[in-house]
C-alpha cells in the first residue's frame, strides 16, 4: 500500500517572510516621512506600524533605530497607527505596544477590519482611537460595516476612544460616517494620496476628536 506524502508545512516561513516585508515597508515609510515632517506645520501626523512586528524584539530594535532620528519636539503631534490588529488582541500585547511607543508618540491608534472589535475589553486611556478600514467591493457591505461600527459609539465614548473610518470610497460611505458621528475619515472619497503635507486644512486634530468622543 502506498501512502500519500503529507504536504510540507510552510506556514511559519510564510508568516515570517510576510512580517519581514511589512517591517521593511514600515521602516521605509519612517525614513520617507522624516524629511516631510519639517514641512507639516500643523495637525497630527500618523505613522503606520505592524501589530506583530511591534511585539518582536528584533523588529522593535529596528523601529528604535529609525525613531531615534525623530525630533522629540514633534512627539505631542505624532500618532502611531497599528495595522493588522487582531480582533482578540490581548491586553498584555496592546499594553506592551503602548509602552514601547509612548516615548515617541502621543497617540496610539489600532487599525482593525472588524467593525465589532471588542474595545470594551480594553481599559480607558490605553489607546486613543480605533480605525475601521473598510473591506470588500460591494458598497452595501461596506455601508453595513460602517453601521455596525457606529452602533458601538456609546461604548467608544465611555472609553474615551475616538472612532475613525479609513478607505472611504464613495459619497454614500462618507455620508454614513457623517450621520454616524464619526469625526475623522480618510480615503479616496476625501482625497487621493499626496506627495507632501497640505499647508492648511479644516477639521479638528485627533486630540479634539477624542475629547468629543
Amino acid at each position: 500500500m502506498r501512502l500519500k506524502a503529507r504536504p510540507a508545512r510552510r506556514s511559519r516561513p510564510g508568516r515570517a517572510g510576510r512580517r519581514f516585508r511589512l517591517l521593511t515597508r514600515d521602516l521605509t515609510g519612517l525614513n520617507d516621512a522624516q524629511p516631510l515632517l519639517k514641512t507639516a506645520t500643523f495637525g497630527d501626523l500618523c505613522l503606520p506600524f505592524g501589530f506583530w512586528n511591534l511585539t518582536t524584539p528584533a523588529s522593535q530594535e529596528a523601529y528604535k533605530r529609525r525613531l531615534s532620528r525623530y525630533p522629540l519636539d514633534l512627539q505631542p503631534r505624532l500618532g502611531a497607527s497599528v495595522y493588522g490588529t487582531p480582533r482578540e488582541a490581548s491586553l498584555g500585547l496592546v499594553s506592551q505596544i503602548r509602552a514601547f511607543l509612548k516615548g515617541s508618540f502621543a497617540f496610539l491608534d489600532l487599525n482593525v477590519v472588524d467593525p465589532t472589535f471588542p474595545v470594551h475589553n480594553l481599559p480607558p486611556e490605553l489607546i486613543d482611537s480605533v480605525t475601521l478600514t473598510l473591506t470588500g467591493e460591494d458598497e452595501r457591505q461596506r455601508l453595513a460595516q460602517i453601521l455596525k461600527f457606529v452602533e458601538r459609539q456609546a461604548v467608544y465614548r465611555g472609553k474615551g476612544v475616538a472612532q475613525i473610518v479609513a478607505g472611504v470610497a464613495t459619497a454614500n460611505e462618507l455620508e454614513a460616517c457623517r450621520q454616524g458621528g464619526v469625526a475623522r475619515v480618510w480615503g479616496p472619497a476625501i482625497t487621493a494620496f499626496l506627495d507632501k503635507p497640505v499647508e492648511q486644512a479644516e477639521g479638528q486634530p485627533l486630540a479634539g476628536a477624542r475629547a468629543a468622543a
